[in-house]
């Protein structure tokens, strides 16, 4: 594995974007937590999904990278 490898290398994070009254759900490839929270404010990463997330609520989630130029519009802190 070169230096490149390394830098390149993401993780995929549980985030949430709570709107007080619910929450969405999803996944963001990212380098870091932090990344993913400084890119996006509105979003709480989770360390482990809630007990009531099962394998197949979780496969029918947003996923998307951080890198991505349109994320989904939740990701930004709105519903709309």
């Amino acid at each position: 594995m070169t230096s490149d490898d390394l830098l390149s290398f993401k993780t995929t994070f549980l985030v949430v974007y709570d709107y007080q009254t619910g929450g969405v759900w999803g996944f963001v490839t990212a380098h870091s937590a932090s990344d993913v929270e400084g890119r996006f404010p509105a979003l709480k990463v989770i360390g482990n999904p809630p007990d009531w997330m099962s394998e197949e609520i979780a496969g029918r989630l947003d996923r998307f990278d951080i890198d991505d130029e349109l994320p989904p519009v939740w990701a930004l802190g709105s519903t709309e």
